[in-house]
């Protein structure tokens, strides 16, 4: 009995481990993904110092800082940027850090990542802007601070 149960569950076990390896780099970068989403600012600047890439892509194609962005994290936000992470990156879908804060009406993240240098024009595989996601979302605040910030 037990050996057909292990018979079973061995192919479940090889694919989470697959999975497991090529959803993250490394160790480090599980650990940075899991203490950013957890808002655990104090973590994730010391897995920073120890190694782990801010640039690092999960199995999806998405970096830390995009759904942190998202998740209107700022302290995390500040501190990832502060260490390297790109503000203009995109994912498969061409959406960036700032389209993610916009479309989820993230105002303070908004304001970060434009004082950071981020670019409000970029655009999606859509053809859809940082700006076009926060008047699709009705989110007005964020709308105005693109616009006066050139956004088009």
């Amino acid at each position: 009995m037990r050996h057909r149960m292990w018979k079973r569950l061995t192919p479940l076990l090889v694919l989470t481990t697959v999975f497991a390896v090529t959803a993250y780099s490394g160790e480090l970068e599980y650990g940075l993904s899991v203490a950013a989403m957890e808002g655990d600012v104090n973590k994730v600047a010391d897995l920073l110092k120890k190694g782990a890439d801010p640039n690092f892509t999960n199995g999806r194609g998405v970096t830390v800082l995009l759904e942190v962005a998202g998740a209107g994290l700022n302290q995390v936000v500040q501190v990832l940027l502060e260490n390297g992470a790109k503000i203009n990156f995109q994912d498969k879908r061409g959406m960036t850090p700032l389209m993610e804060a916009a479309s989820k009406g993230r105002l303070e993240t908004v304001k970060i990542l434009l004082d950071k240098g981020a670019d409000v024009n970029l655009k999606s595989t859509t053809g859809a802007t940082a700006l076009a996601f926060a008047q699709l979302r009705g989110n007005a605040q964020v709308v105005e601070l693109l616009k006066a910030k050139g956004a088009q």
